[in-house]
């Protein structure tokens, strides 16, 4: 019953088992300038776009949370 229960001594060879490599692969993205291939001003007047389009859409979700607490505090204060 001895040799059962009897556990080796773990002994550190130094070699490891998983790669730990930092240069993964999605650390090997290309610079922005590559990718989109725009000017500067063009990138600009992109940005500006979105946000004018996105604009009333996040006004509407503020405008209906807010909308929501009003509702609630009346709610809560009967």
């Amino acid at each position: 019953m001895d040799k059962k229960n009897k556990k080796t001594k773990f002994i550190d060879d130094g070699h490891t088992i998983y790669d730990m490599n930092v240069d993964a692969k999605w650390n090997t993205r290309k610079r922005k300038e590559e990718c989109i291939g725009v000017s500067k001003e063009e990138r600009i007047t992109l940005i500006f776009a979105a946000f004018k389009a996105y604009f009333p859409k996040l006004l509407l979700i503020i405008g209906c949370f807010l909308l929501t607490m009003f509702l609630i505090y009346f709610w809560l204060m009967k």
